[in-house]
């Protein structure tokens, strides 16, 4: 596979809460609004607890893994109060139910997951700035990539 930059990339927001099973045929059947003016989408996807135990004979820490959690993504974007994408978000933020969200890479990977959006203030920031939106989502299922 070849290397790619993340420029031509969108994340989008299922148009109604997530309900269905989270594999690539659940995901699929979703329709899904681009949400515009997105600057960044960070890192997402499994991370695994590590347990440490330190027998006092060896002198050395064992390690194993367990449980993973998914992690969070926040969202940067210029706030365009017109933009469809960007109402929908705001509404997952003032809804207790979890949205399914459609990343594409410049090369047309996709990757789904699941999150609840749990916060979105609004920077207005400084006479040189873009007034801006940070959302958090924090994914609650698998990543499944398609």
């Amino acid at each position: 596979m070849a290397i790619q930059t993340g420029a031509g990339s969108s994340i989008a927001i299922s148009t109604t809460a997530f309900t269905g099973t989270a594999d690539a045929s659940g995901f699929g059947a979703k329709t899904y609004t681009n949400i515009a003016e997105v600057t960044t989408i960070p890192a997402f996807g499994k991370t695994y607890a590590i347990v440490e135990h330190k027998p006092l004979s060896t002198r050395y820490t064992k390690k194993l893994k367990t449980s993973y959690n998914n992690g969070s993504v926040t969202l940067d974007y210029a706030l365009d109060t017109a933009d469809a994408g960007q109402a929908l978000l705001f509404a997952a933020v003032d809804s207790d139910s979890s949205f399914a969200y459609r990343v594409t890479m410049q090369n047309g990977t996709i990757y789904y997951f699941t999150a609840q959006a749990t916060g979105s203030p609004i920077e207005v920031g400084t006479t040189e700035s873009i007034v801006k939106g940070t959302t958090t989502l924090e994914i609650d299922s698998n990543v499944v990539k398609v």
